[in-house]
């Protein structure tokens, strides 16, 4: 009880302190129009998101205590980032790397389950298998970009265009949501419209963020910042060195911001989370039978 007590204090403490920062940079912002630095962006997103999450965590400690364990399990972002110890900030990781590889291999089935289906969704199957297929073959960036640029990249079409910009995420099937929030983090049992709400404000977060990463020398980032910023896009691995760290953001930059200007911001992020996850599932040491399959 002590220690929770402890935990507590601490925790809130740390959130005050986080948003009075928060709000010094946002008046700065406001009155000079200077972009921040990439630990500033995240201060400012993780003080607007820490208080709704100690909000529905506290909710759940009150209304079913016995709950909050598998509220984690399912939901390992859901603990406020100033409550949470090292330990259990790689046990976080642990789990988003256990789920995104649960998320892979589950997509790569149901794409499968749907491509020998009859008529038109089995044309379209089919499509998405050849897809994957590439994507699963590639042994370079630019050989996945060609399997994922299509999706990334509205027609020639003025009105089918215009319906990408106004919903980007319109129409994903949903096997496909299912993978994409669980490979973030979020698993639980969520009707659609609150998992395209997690995925989009996921997605919105990381153009914001990808625009500041540009600008800033990776090397200057601490360790903390640089497993995170791999998480969030599905890279990274639990005990990974810096180095490689930094250049698998290097090659998350590249691939969003090939043909920037004509492909549209949320989908290019989108199709790069799902290379990326393959690609994290079939090189990472978390998973060695996962890995196997993939192997020739």
């Amino acid at each position: 009880m002590k220690n929770s007590l402890r935990t507590f204090r601490t925790g809130t403490s740390a959130m005050w302190v986080n948003n009075k920062q928060a709000r010094v940079i946002k008046r700065r912002l406001k009155a000079t129009g200077d972009l921040t630095s990439y630990p500033e962006v995240v201060l400012m997103r993780k003080s607007s998101q820490d208080t709704s999450k100690l909000l529905q965590a506290g909710f759940v400690w009150l209304a079913a205590p016995e709950l909050l364990a598998v509220s984690l399990y399912f939901f390992p972002r859901m603990i406020p980032s100033t409550f949470e110890s090292a330990e259990g900030r790689e046990k976080r990781y642990r789990q988003i790397a256990q789920l995104r590889a649960k998320a892979t291999l589950g997509f790569l089935k149901e794409v499968d389950n749907q491509a020998v289906r009859k008529g038109k969704p089995g044309r379209v199957g089919m499509a998405r298998r050849e897809r994957a297929e590439l994507l699963l073959r590639a042994k370079k960036s630019s050989t996945a970009l060609a399997a994922i640029e299509p999706y990334a990249t509205p027609g020639e079409d003025e009105k089918e265009r215009k319906a990408i910009a106004r919903a980007p995420l319109k129409g994903i099937p949903g096997y496909a949501l299912v993978a994409a929030v669980t490979a973030i983090g979020v698993s639980g049992p969520l009707p659609r419209f609150m998992r395209l709400s997690a995925l989009k404000r996921h997605l919105e977060q990381l153009v914001t963020e990808d625009e500041v990463l540009r600008r800033t020398n990776l090397a200057s980032l601490d360790y903390e910042y640089l497993v995170e910023a791999c998480f969030d896009r599905g890279l990274g691995s639990v005990g990974a060195p810096s180095a490689v760290l930094r250049s698998e953001i290097e090659a998350w930059l590249r691939i969003v911001d090939h043909q920037a200007g004509e492909t549209d911001p949320l989908r290019m992020r989108l199709a790069a989370l799902a290379t990326c996850a393959v690609f994290s599932v079939r090189s990472g040491d978390d998973f060695p039978l996962s890995r196997m399959l993939y192997a020739p």
